[in-house]
């Protein structure tokens, strides 16, 4: 597998880095490692 870009971890800020690296054509791959007892998957406010 070839990608343009190797995003470490999907927290907050890696979602949005993928996200816009989508948007201008890149390939991306999101390497995340779940922990129970990591801060929860959801972001509002």
């Amino acid at each position: 597998m070839e990608v343009d870009f190797l995003v470490v971890g999907q927290g907050l800020a890696g979602t949005l880095v993928a996200h816009n690296l989508i948007q201008k054509g890149k390939k991306i791959l999101v390497f995340d490692i779940f922990d129970e007892h990591s801060s929860s998957r959801v972001a509002a406010g």
